[in-house]
Order: structure tokens, then sequence, then C-alpha cells
């Protein structure tokens, strides 16, 4: 009777013991499950931490990008869409910056150098273009050069031609006019209207043409007060290098066979 009282007490016995794996077991794979959880959650977060910062990252280096693009872009000529026998003419190498220059102002000696230069213009500053390239490029008849070639202008010093006829005719002294008030130019020959004319007009659409959209702001005077937009100490950043472009007409004046 006592062995049998002896087992089932160590039986009964060994029931809480059994129950009590059975809960150590369910709490060690719930805390199992849980660190699985947490592990992947935290890991979930430092992933999207990571992207989150590689967007920004992204979003911040394209900004600059675009910035630094959209600057660089206003030093830069675009890319031409039609054939030219001038080669494309780059950006000057740094802003021009606008002054009030003696050598070019007034009715002086100095100043007529420069000047005059450009009145010479057709005699110095077109090209002579081969027959072949006239039809390459699509152009219309040039004036007459060599049986192997033929004579165009360049706009620029065009305009600078019309520009200096201008300021001949506006410097002309009364010597030089006709009794009718005609004046006339310093070869003697008097200038007509249709010339002038044809050099406002055509300096209007060049200036129309070249669109320069640099801001310019006013001036001071000595006593400090603002006085209206001259123009001058204003750096221009859309200028073309103008002496590319010179010494390119320079080297095509003539063609050499």
């Amino acid at each position: 009777m006592s062995n049998m009282n002896s087992i089932d007490t160590s039986r009964d016995s060994l029931l809480p013991i059994e129950e009590q794996e059975k809960d150590d077991l369910y709490v060690q794979k719930t805390s199992r499950v849980r660190r699985i959880i947490q592990l992947a959650s935290k890991r979930r977060f430092y992933t999207n931490g990571l992207s989150i910062i590689h967007q920004a990252l992204f979003i911040t280096l394209s900004i600059v990008a675009i910035h630094i693009a959209y600057r660089q872009g206003l030093n830069r000529v675009p890319p031409r869409t039609y054939k030219s026998f001038v080669p494309q003419i780059g950006p000057a190498s740094g802003p021009v910056t606008f002054t009030d220059s003696a050598e070019w102002s007034g009715n002086t000696s100095q100043a007529a150098v420069g000047w005059n230069k450009w009145l010479q213009n057709f005699e110095t500053h077109t090209i002579a273009i081969p027959r072949p390239s006239i039809e390459e490029f699509g152009y219309e008849p040039g004036l007459p050069d060599t049986k192997n070639s033929e004579r165009f202008g360049i706009s620029m010093f065009h305009q600078l031609h019309c520009l200096a006829t201008i300021r001949e005719f506006a410097y002309l002294p009364d010597a030089m006019r006709m009794p009718d008030g005609k004046p006339l130019d310093h070869h003697g020959v008097s200038f007509s209207p249709f010339h002038m004319d044809h050099c406002f007009n055509y300096l209007r659409q060049a200036l129309e043409c070249f669109a320069d959209s640099t801001v310019e702001w006013s001036r001071i005077d000595e006593t400090g007060e603002r006085v209206g937009i001259q123009g001058w100490g204003i750096p221009h950043n859309e200028c073309r290098d103008r002496n590319a472009l010179e010494a390119f007409a320079l080297k095509h004046h003539s063609v050499t066979m």
C-alpha cells in the first residue's frame, strides 16, 4: 500500500515538471520569435534609413548638378543645328565688363584709329569662300573674287562697319557738308539716306537677334545718389570670343590655291 502511494505520489510530482518544461519551451520559442521579429524590424529600419539618406543625397546632388548645368549653360553656345563655313565661336574666356573707353570715345584722332578700321571692313574683314564650299553650305552667290572663290561678309564686322558709319556722320564738321546741307563722308562722297536707314535698321535687328539678357544696375554719382542705368562696369557672361572670329576672318580673307 505504501508502495502504491509512493508511486502515485512520484507520478503526481512529475506532472508539474512536465508542464513546467512545456511552459519553458513555449517561452523560449516565443522569445526567439520575438527576437527575430525585433531583429527584422531593426534591419528594416536600418534599410529604410539608408534608403531615405540615399534619396535625400540623390535629390541634393541632382539640384546641385542642375544648378551648375544652368550656370554653365549661360556661358556656352548651344550646338548648331545647321552647317556653316565659319566654325562655331565659343564663349569668351570670362565675363566681359562694359567700360567707358577713352580710345573709342569722342571725335579724337585716337578714337578715329579704331573706328576707321571698321569703316574699311569690306576691304579687310570679308572672307573668300571656295566655290565648292558655297554649294556645300547652301549659300547664295557672293561678290566676284577669283575664278575659284567668291567673297562674303560676316555679320559682326558688318555691324561694326554700320556703327562706324553712323559715328562718322555724327562727327562730320560743317566744312564737310555740301551747300544743301547734305553731309560728305571722309572720302568726299555724300552719305545717302538709304545707307543711314540701312545701318539703323540693320543694327536694330542685330541687337534684337543677340538679345543680351544681362541685368544692369544703376550708376551712383559723387554724392552717392543712384542716377540711372548707364551700363558701365556691368559684367556680361554671354559674350563670345570675338578675337577667335576676327582671327578666322583674317585667315580666310583670301583663298590660297
